[in-house]
């Protein structure tokens, strides 16, 4: 309490108390501050308050945290996280399975001395099923694709600038030939009695010569 004296006032000589001004307590909220990214000034925070995280702020902030992360990381590496969880669509099996899941014949003649031999079928829903049977000839890597359809049709895979391009007969079938002499090549034509189009590709070794033996040997 405090005492004062009024000399001015009729009461002069009798002390007046007045009431000491009581001091408030405030209770502040406290905050948590997340720091997103600092650096050039830019801090991103996120308050908790009584009605919890601001969601939008948290959704910008993870969203910008993602961006950045992609954005630092090499080109190959940010095209590979974007497929990852996406099922793979060729399915190893037998030669028989491959056939029976793509409705063709499949293609089992090629030359003995072929090795390395795997049989499989791709079962994309944006194509039709393929049959696929891989093996190595020649010194090279060759894979052979059956599928149904209504004309020829490049499903090989083989997406090269190519210094030989040209129609050719398969037997008495309409195709054609593209290859880099002595390096890739890809030989397709379209079967019209069954419906059936044929890809045969090497990844090596590709000459006219041995795309046609390959071609002729898996209509025999």
């Amino acid at each position: 309490m405090i005492v004062q004296s009024n000399a001015n006032s009729a009461d002069a000589g009798v002390a007046r108390l007045e009431p000491k001004p009581v001091m408030k307590e405030t209770q502040q909220t406290p905050t948590i501050r997340t720091h997103c990214f600092e650096g050039d000034g830019f801090i991103n925070r996120i308050g908790l308050n009584k009605g919890g995280i601001p969601m939008k702020r948290m959704l910008a902030c993870v969203t910008i945290l993602i961006l950045v992360v992609m954005l630092s990381l090499p080109t190959g590496l940010a095209q590979q996280a974007t497929v990852i969880g996406l099922p793979n669509p060729i399915i190893e099996s037998t030669a028989e399975e491959a056939a029976e899941a793509s409705g063709t014949p499949g293609a089992s003649l090629f030359y003995d001395d072929s090795a390395n031999i795997r049989y499989s079928y791709i079962d994309d829903p944006k194509g039709p099923p393929v049959f696929q049977v891989q093996f190595t000839w020649e010194g090279a890597e060759c894979t052979i694709r059956v599928f149904k359809g209504t004309q020829v049709e490049d499903l090989s895979g083989m997406y090269y600038p190519w210094e030989q391009d040209q129609e050719v007969l398969v037997g008495a079938h309409p195709g054609r030939v593209m290859y880099n002499e002595d390096m890739q090549g890809v030989a397709m034509w379209y079967d019209a009695q069954n419906g059936l189009v044929y890809n045969i590709s090497m990844g090596g070794n590709a000459t006219l010569e041995n795309l046609m033996k390959l071609s002729l040997v898996s209509i025999e």
